[in-house]
């Protein structure tokens, strides 16, 4: 059986409540793309050499800038080759959806900390991060090799923030964690053994690869 996952013990520590509205929710809320960590990349480059598999291309002249390289789609189970232009970076826990699980609470400097926290950017293909929207996990999820790594980042971050959850998203990360330390587990930056699809995309002006697509706004 899958051995117990570290992130179970933070999903007991989550307060479960409803919902709130999402009246007065607005992307401008969340400064996003900003580099708060001091790395001197922006958060959207940040999680892209953590990210890639081997070693990637990187701009002569900008060390944040990765012109080339191999990143893992966890949502979908697509192997993206070539520019990381043609990648989305998804927060993990979207941010319409933190603002209905606490968020709409904050000052700016926490939604703003929020969305420029590395801990739940995943580099992913356009079309799974257009898939899951700003939906939770009672509403969407990703193929189930991704489970364990999806269910653990929104734990660990809904915990961070002090986010709640409802009843649905917490029984679907709950059964989501039961997965933690199988063997069809993945985890970021690291391809599964068996082989996956490949979708090379023809390498770019580095000019124009400076950054990544964003999550697409509600």
């Amino acid at each position: 059986a899958p051995a117990p996952d570290p992130a179970s013990g933070l999903l007991g520590t989550l307060t479960v409540a409803d919902e709130g509205s999402r009246n007065g929710y607005d992307r401008s809320l969340f400064s996003h793309w900003r580099d708060t960590n001091g790395s001197g990349c922006d958060a959207r480059q940040d999680p892209l050499p953590e990210q890639v598999i081997g070693f990637p291309q990187v701009d002569l002249f900008d060390s944040c800038v990765i012109v080339e390289g191999d990143w893992y789609s966890i949502f979908d189970g697509v192997t993206h080759a070539g520019s990381p232009s043609e990648l989305d970076i998804d927060h993990v826990v979207a941010l319409a959806e933190a603002w209905d699980s606490g968020a709409s609470n904050w000052d700016s400097a926490t939604r703003r900390r929020f969305a420029n926290d590395p801990a739940h950017l995943v580099a992913v293909t356009a079309s799974s991060n257009r898939s899951k929207g700003d939906s939770d996990l009672a509403e969407w999820r990703p193929l189930r090799s991704a489970w364990c790594v999806t269910a653990t980042i929104t734990a660990q971050v809904k915990a961070a923030y002090g986010l709640s959850v409802d009843r649905a998203e917490y029984d679907a990360i709950a059964e989501m964690l039961g997965t933690c330390g199988g063997s069809d587990q993945v985890t970021l930056g690291v391809a599964p053994a068996e082989s996956a699809p490949v979708v090379t995309v023809a390498p770019t002006n580095p000019a124009t690869t400076a950054v990544a697509p964003t999550e697409p706004a509600p």
